[in-house]
């Protein structure tokens, strides 16, 4: 959304998924001491849950630059086990 990708797609994905049964959420991930959230989270969060992944946000360990998560295996296991906690609930 942020880099300009239309909402007109993002709405014809949501109407995809509701036509398939697939729910759908959306991840944040920050920038590194940018936004704590997403900024159309009001409206992303009408179509599905908002994942905010802003506890990454203050330590500069946790980036390879200020736009992009590091690939540490540290980060890439606190994510993955931060986001399975939050997706296996909306999986039920």
């Amino acid at each position: 959304i942020e880099f300009g990708v239309s909402q007109t797609y993002l709405k014809q994905i949501v109407a995809q998924a509701g036509a398939n049964n697939v729910k759908i959420a959306f991840l944040f991930l920050p920038f590194y001491k940018g936004p704590a959230a997403p900024l159309e989270e009001a409206w992303l969060s009408g179509f599905g849950p908002v994942l905010n992944a802003n506890f990454l946000i203050d330590d500069p360990r946790n980036f390879q630059d200020s736009g992009h998560l590091a690939a540490s295996p540290q980060v890439k296991t606190a994510v993955t086990n931060w986001l399975a906690d939050r997706i296996a609930p909306l999986l039920k």
